[in-house]
C-alpha cells in the first residue's frame, strides 16, 4: 500500500513539475502584461519548479530503499 501512495505521489509531482515549467515558458496568459508582471511569474514558478524537483528526487530515493527491503 505504502509503495503504490509512493508511486502515485511520484506521478503527481511530475504533473505538478511540467505544469508549472510550462507556465514558466508560456509566461501570463493575460492579453498584454506587464513586464513587472512576467517577472514575477518567471521567479515564482522558477522556485516552485526547483522546490518540486527537490520533492520529487527525495520520493525517487525513497521509493529505491523501499525496493531494496
Amino acid at each position: 500500500m505504502k509503495r503504490i501512495l509512493l508511486n502515485i505521489s511520484i506521478v503527481i509531482v511530475a504533473l505538478f513539475i511540467i505544469v508549472f515549467y510550462m507556465y514558466f515558458v508560456n509566461g501570463s496568459l493575460e492579453m498584454y502584461p506587464t513586464p513587472e508582471r512576467e517577472e514575477g511569474i518567471k521567479e515564482v514558478t522558477s522556485t516552485l519548479v526547483i522546490l518540486f524537483a527537490g520533492l520529487e528526487i527525495v520520493l525517487i530515493c525513497l521509493r529505491i530503499k523501499m525496493k531494496k527491503r
